[in-house]
């Protein structure tokens, strides 16, 4: 619930209409927080019972912020930890581009048309499956390995590749630049950042 309120405080209140996206847990589908969504306009989407690739999404993107935020601990105080959640929660949204917006932020790619979203949604989806045929083509043996119709890759194969995997930037929630992403080197909105982050933080305040 708590979410939800932030949610709706950050946009200014103007939620009517916005697809909110969770597992079944009995938290979202309790009478008082399905109450809350109707009166707010929200509309409620929920994954399959067993299914994780319903979530995948927001599997994938706590799994980022965990990740790079933490690396960046450990935090003097809850308040500093708050403050680089925060800060990272807009950098992805306002910064970061995502390939399945057509290397733009989500701020941006929602305020396009939706007839373009669906247009660009339909070519990312359309590249990520002509990558997945090609690699399929050119290491046919990996295919069967994965159906477990054939060998395993080596061991000294697999630790090869987890060695030589290149490494992830920490995200620093005072540096003025992205240190990701094809953004990054560039000056970011430094001011205007700290200003959405301060509008976050205060959202968690009530």
């Amino acid at each position: 619930m708590r979410a939800l309120q932030m949610a709706v405080a950050v946009r200014g209140g103007g939620v009517a209409g916005v697809r909110f996206h969770t597992d079944q847990g009995s938290e979202y589908t309790a009478g008082l927080f399905r109450a809350a969504c109707a009166r707010m306009g929200v509309v409620q989407s929920m994954g399959r019972a067993g299914s994780a690739l319903d979530n995948a999404a927001a599997e994938s993107l706590f799994s980022s912020m965990e990740f790079e935020v933490l690396r960046a601990g450990p935090f003097a105080s809850r308040a500093e930890a708050r403050t680089a959640v925060a800060a990272w929660i807009d950098d992805f949204n306002h910064v970061r581009l995502h390939s399945a917006d057509g290397l733009r932020p989500p701020v941006e790619f929602e305020r396009l048309d939706s007839a373009v979203q669906q247009r660009i949604r339909a070519a990312s989806a359309a590249k990520k499956e002509a990558r997945r045929a090609r690699r399929a083509a050119a290491r046919p043996g990996r295919e069967c390995a994965a159906q477990g119709t054939g060998p395993s890759a080596p061991a000294s194969r697999v630790a090869a590749a987890i060695a030589v995997r290149r490494p992830v930037a920490v995200f620093d929630p005072g540096a003025s630049t992205a240190p990701w992403g094809r953004r990054a080197g560039r000056p970011g909105p430094a001011p205007e950042s700290a200003r959405r982050t301060s509008k976050i933080l205060k959202a968690q305040d009530h």
